[in-house]
Protein backbone atom coordinates (compact mmCIF):
# COMPACT_ATOMS: atom_id res chain seq x y z
CA UNK A 1 0.00 0.00 0.00
CA UNK A 2 0.99 3.35 -0.49
CA UNK A 3 0.77 6.30 2.51
CA UNK A 4 -1.25 9.24 2.14
CA UNK A 5 2.08 11.17 1.41
CA UNK A 6 3.18 9.43 -1.49
CA UNK A 7 1.01 9.13 -5.07
CA UNK A 8 0.86 6.36 -6.91
CA UNK A 9 2.94 5.12 -9.26
CA UNK A 10 1.80 7.58 -12.61
CA UNK A 11 1.29 5.17 -15.74
CA UNK A 12 2.07 5.75 -18.85
CA UNK A 13 3.29 9.70 -18.15
CA UNK A 14 0.03 11.45 -16.38
CA UNK A 15 2.01 12.96 -13.91
CA UNK A 16 4.90 13.92 -15.82
CA UNK A 17 6.11 17.69 -15.58
CA UNK A 18 6.32 18.89 -19.23
CA UNK A 19 10.14 18.74 -19.08
CA UNK A 20 10.03 14.75 -18.53
CA UNK A 21 7.61 14.58 -20.93
CA UNK A 22 9.69 16.59 -23.91
CA UNK A 23 12.92 14.29 -22.67
CA UNK A 24 10.49 11.17 -22.83
CA UNK A 25 9.44 11.99 -26.58
CA UNK A 26 12.95 12.44 -27.96
CA UNK A 27 13.79 8.82 -26.61
CA UNK A 28 10.86 7.53 -28.06
CA UNK A 29 11.02 5.42 -31.09
CA UNK A 30 10.19 7.42 -34.26
CA UNK A 31 6.43 7.10 -35.24
CA UNK A 32 5.39 5.95 -38.85
CA UNK A 33 6.08 8.84 -41.59
CA UNK A 34 2.85 10.40 -42.04
CA UNK A 35 1.09 9.67 -45.80
CA UNK A 36 2.25 11.94 -48.32
CA UNK A 37 -0.37 14.84 -49.48
CA UNK A 38 -2.65 14.09 -51.88
CA UNK A 39 -2.68 16.67 -54.48
CA UNK A 40 -6.80 17.94 -54.78
CA UNK A 41 -8.00 20.87 -55.97
CA UNK A 42 -7.20 24.10 -55.16
CA UNK A 43 -8.81 25.82 -52.50
CA UNK A 44 -8.64 29.63 -51.80
CA UNK A 45 -7.76 30.84 -48.29
CA UNK A 46 -10.40 32.29 -46.44
CA UNK A 47 -10.34 35.81 -47.14
CA UNK A 48 -8.87 35.75 -50.04
CA UNK A 49 -10.20 36.87 -53.50
CA UNK A 50 -12.40 34.21 -55.55
CA UNK A 51 -10.52 32.22 -57.76
CA UNK A 52 -9.09 34.42 -61.02
CA UNK A 53 -10.00 32.46 -63.78
CA UNK A 54 -7.80 32.82 -66.79
CA UNK A 55 -6.40 36.12 -67.85
CA UNK A 56 -7.13 35.71 -71.14
CA UNK A 57 -10.29 35.06 -71.22
CA UNK A 58 -10.97 37.76 -68.81
CA UNK A 59 -9.83 39.97 -71.20
CA UNK A 60 -11.83 39.08 -74.08
CA UNK A 61 -14.86 37.96 -72.96
CA UNK A 62 -13.95 42.27 -71.36
CA UNK A 63 -13.43 43.14 -75.13
CA UNK A 64 -16.43 41.79 -75.95
CA UNK A 65 -18.90 43.11 -73.70
CA UNK A 66 -17.35 46.67 -74.69
CA UNK A 67 -17.28 46.04 -78.31
CA UNK A 68 -21.19 45.01 -77.28
CA UNK A 69 -21.86 47.85 -75.66
CA UNK A 70 -20.59 50.20 -78.78
CA UNK A 71 -22.90 48.73 -81.05
CA UNK A 72 -26.01 48.80 -78.57
CA UNK A 73 -25.31 52.63 -78.08
CA UNK A 74 -24.58 53.00 -82.18
CA UNK A 75 -27.74 50.86 -82.98
CA UNK A 76 -29.55 53.28 -80.67
CA UNK A 77 -28.54 56.31 -82.58
CA UNK A 78 -29.32 54.16 -85.60
CA UNK A 79 -32.56 53.26 -85.36
CA UNK A 80 -34.01 56.40 -82.98
CA UNK A 81 -35.25 57.95 -86.87
CA UNK A 82 -36.25 54.38 -88.13
CA UNK A 83 -37.97 55.67 -91.31
CA UNK A 84 -34.06 57.09 -92.03
CA UNK A 85 -32.83 53.52 -91.57
CA UNK A 86 -35.77 51.95 -93.13
CA UNK A 87 -35.11 54.24 -96.63
CA UNK A 88 -31.17 53.28 -96.32
CA UNK A 89 -32.12 49.58 -95.72
CA UNK A 90 -34.60 49.97 -99.02
CA UNK A 91 -32.16 51.68 -100.95
CA UNK A 92 -29.65 48.79 -100.24
CA UNK A 93 -31.34 46.03 -101.27
CA UNK A 94 -32.85 47.93 -104.81
CA UNK A 95 -36.24 48.41 -103.74
CA UNK A 96 -37.75 51.57 -105.59
CA UNK A 97 -39.86 54.32 -103.43
CA UNK A 98 -39.93 55.69 -99.53
CA UNK A 99 -40.75 53.64 -96.37
CA UNK A 100 -43.90 54.57 -95.76
CA UNK A 101 -43.82 55.25 -91.37
CA UNK A 102 -46.37 54.84 -89.33
CA UNK A 103 -46.00 54.70 -85.67
CA UNK A 104 -46.63 51.14 -85.64
CA UNK A 105 -43.05 51.24 -87.64
CA UNK A 106 -41.58 53.34 -84.71
CA UNK A 107 -42.58 51.30 -81.70
CA UNK A 108 -41.30 48.21 -83.36
CA UNK A 109 -37.71 49.73 -83.89
CA UNK A 110 -38.27 50.88 -80.18
CA UNK A 111 -39.46 47.68 -78.48
CA UNK A 112 -35.92 46.49 -80.36
CA UNK A 113 -33.96 48.54 -79.35
CA UNK A 114 -35.06 47.99 -75.84
CA UNK A 115 -34.95 44.45 -75.97
CA UNK A 116 -31.80 44.63 -77.46
CA UNK A 117 -29.97 46.88 -74.64
CA UNK A 118 -31.73 44.44 -71.82
CA UNK A 119 -30.18 41.71 -74.00
CA UNK A 120 -26.63 43.49 -73.22
CA UNK A 121 -27.29 44.27 -69.90
CA UNK A 122 -28.13 40.31 -69.39
CA UNK A 123 -24.73 39.30 -70.96
CA UNK A 124 -22.98 41.53 -68.96
CA UNK A 125 -24.78 40.70 -65.49
CA UNK A 126 -24.12 37.10 -66.89
CA UNK A 127 -20.40 37.69 -67.66
CA UNK A 128 -19.91 39.08 -64.69
CA UNK A 129 -20.93 36.37 -62.56
CA UNK A 130 -19.57 33.80 -64.21
CA UNK A 131 -15.97 35.31 -63.86
CA UNK A 132 -16.46 36.43 -60.50
CA UNK A 133 -16.49 32.72 -60.00
CA UNK A 134 -13.53 31.84 -61.33
CA UNK A 135 -14.88 29.91 -64.52
CA UNK A 136 -14.59 30.41 -68.28
CA UNK A 137 -17.21 33.62 -69.72
CA UNK A 138 -15.54 34.38 -73.50
CA UNK A 139 -18.78 32.56 -75.35
CA UNK A 140 -21.41 33.95 -72.77
CA UNK A 141 -21.36 37.53 -74.69
CA UNK A 142 -20.95 36.04 -78.36
CA UNK A 143 -24.53 34.00 -77.33
CA UNK A 144 -25.81 36.71 -76.05
CA UNK A 145 -25.28 39.03 -79.03
CA UNK A 146 -26.95 36.22 -81.43
CA UNK A 147 -29.81 36.23 -79.39
CA UNK A 148 -30.02 39.50 -79.04
CA UNK A 149 -29.42 40.18 -82.65
CA UNK A 150 -32.15 37.43 -83.61
CA UNK A 151 -34.68 39.57 -81.35
CA UNK A 152 -34.04 43.07 -83.00
CA UNK A 153 -34.21 41.51 -86.23
CA UNK A 154 -37.93 40.17 -85.91
CA UNK A 155 -38.46 43.53 -84.43
CA UNK A 156 -37.16 45.46 -87.66
CA UNK A 157 -38.64 42.85 -90.07
CA UNK A 158 -42.07 43.33 -88.98
CA UNK A 159 -42.27 46.92 -89.83
CA UNK A 160 -40.32 46.52 -93.11
CA UNK A 161 -42.06 43.70 -94.69
CA UNK A 162 -45.37 45.03 -94.36
CA UNK A 163 -44.41 48.46 -95.99
CA UNK A 164 -46.32 48.79 -99.66
CA UNK A 165 -43.10 49.82 -101.08
CA UNK A 166 -41.40 46.00 -100.28
CA UNK A 167 -44.06 44.25 -100.45
CA UNK A 168 -44.61 45.24 -104.25
CA UNK A 169 -40.65 44.68 -104.41
CA UNK A 170 -41.41 41.05 -102.79
CA UNK A 171 -44.21 40.64 -105.61
CA UNK A 172 -41.99 41.59 -108.28
CA UNK A 173 -39.21 38.88 -107.34
CA UNK A 174 -41.35 36.35 -107.16
CA UNK A 175 -42.53 36.97 -110.42
CA UNK A 176 -39.72 36.47 -111.80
Amino acid sequence: MSTPDERPRPAYGEYATPEEQRARMQHAPPASPPAPAQPGPVVPAPGAPAARGHLIDRIVTVALLAYGAFVVVSTVFELSDFTAFADAWMKTMGITGSFTTTPQSQAWATAGVIVFAIGWIVTALISWRVMARGKRAWWIPLVGAVVSWIVLTICLTIPLVADPAVIHWFDQQTAR
